[in-house]
C-alpha cells in the first residue's frame, strides 16, 4: 500500500469512524497535506482493490473499510469490532 493509500486507511482511525464521507476523508488529508485530486485518486484505487467500499448517501459517497481489512485494521488497533 502506498503512503497515501494508509493515509486514506488512517482517516477512520483517527476519527473513530466506521465509515466517512468522502468529503471528510478530503478534509482531513488536505489538512495533512494531500491534494483533494490525490485523495480522489488514492480512494478510486484503494476501491478497485477491495480495501474500501462505497454507498451512496444522496450526491455523496459513503466510504467504509472493507470486512477483511477492518477486522485487521481493529486487531492492530485492539478492538473487537468496528466503531458505529
Amino acid at each position: 500500500m502506498t503512503r497515501a493509500g494508509f493515509d486514506v486507511v488512517s482517516v477512520f482511525g483517527s476519527l473513530s469512524a466506521a465509515a466517512g464521507p468522502g468529503t471528510v476523508i478530503t478534509a482531513v488529508l488536505t489538512e495533512r497535506g494531500w491534494t483533494a485530486s490525490n485523495v480522489r485518486n488514492q480512494v478510486t484505487r484503494l476501491l478497485e482493490r477491495g480495501v474500501l467500499t462505497a454507498e451512496r448517501a444522496g450526491r455523496h459517497a459513503v466510504y467504509r473499510l472493507a470486512p477483511a481489512i477492518a477486522r485487521r485494521f481493529n486487531s492492530i488497533r485492539g478492538c473487537a469490532e468496528t466503531p458505529a
